[in-house]
């Protein structure tokens, strides 16, 4: 009887809505989607988005197109993904906003200001919660929470300009991109580099999805970002950490 009582003791603590649990990935098939979308954002930045007063020319680029490649993700019925671009005196970078398909899209990032005023840069820890964070369904599995992480990461790594290039994230998700990362450092920091865990996690409770991974920056480093989210939709940040496990300085200044 002891037995039994002891083990559902314990079975009660990892069920207890405070308890996450650590979830199996995908994680070939979440490289696979990150290759697709890197290829997508390669486009190269049309002219008048960096030119004061120019026109809001999208060259031609969809952020549902990005979207569909995250086959566990969705956007709320009726509503479709498109952009702005706010260009600063220190560099530019697009702002992804979901809006309903029969809305006329923003005509530019001054209309776009008076609904949503909060000023934003790519590199500031808004980049966790965009505006279209609420409209964006994932499946409910782990790989589909790690997909929502990832994609609101890289949703708006298109069409940067100048500075905003420091603040470009690059997913750790395999090996291969993790060796090549660490072939950047000098000989004594890769060593050291090889003793961190790149591996994404996912962590479940009742309430909410914690997802963990890694991120390269030739500006920052090597990055653990904790992003937390509630599980049920609309899913709304919780809390977001970042912390540099080992730090690297680009040769090149902007």
């Amino acid at each position: 009887m002891r037995t039994f009582t002891t083990f559902f003791l314990l079975l009660g603590l990892i069920l207890s809505p405070g308890a996450f649990a650590e979830e199996a990935l995908d994680l070939a098939g979440m490289a696979k989607i990150l290759k697709e979308a890197q290829k997508l954002h390669g486009k190269p930045t049309p002219k008048a988005l960096t030119t004061k007063g120019g026109a809001l020319d999208k060259g031609g680029y969809d952020p549902n197109v990005f979207l569909a490649l995250f086959p566990r993700l969705g956007i709320a019925s009726g509503q479709a993904l498109d952009f702005v671009y706010d260009l600063q005196e220190l560099g530019g970078h697009p702002v992804v906003y979901a809006r309903p398909k029969d809305q006329t899209p923003f005509p530019g990032f001054a209309e776009f200001k008076k609904i949503y005023p909060k000023r934003y840069f790519i590199g500031d820890a808004t980049r966790y919660d965009p505006v279209y964070l609420g409209s964006i369904v994932a499946d409910g599995t782990p790989d589909g929470f790690l997909q929502l992480a990832i994609m609101v990461l890289t949703g708006e790594q298109f069409y940067t300009h100048w500075h905003a290039v420091y603040y470009l994230f690059l997913p750790i998700l395999d090996q291969e991109t993790f060796n090549g990362i660490l072939r950047a450092y000098k000989k004594e920091d890769a060593e050291k580099g090889r003793a961190i865990d790149f591996r994404p996690r996912v962590f479940l409770d009742q309430k909410q999805a914690r997802v963990e991974y890694l991120v390269f920056s030739e500006w920052t480093g090597i990055k653990r970002i904790v992003w937390t989210v509630s599980r049920e939709f609309p899913h709304r940040l919780v809390s977001v950490e970042e912390k540099v496990l080992l730090p690297y300085k680009s040769p090149i200044q902007f």
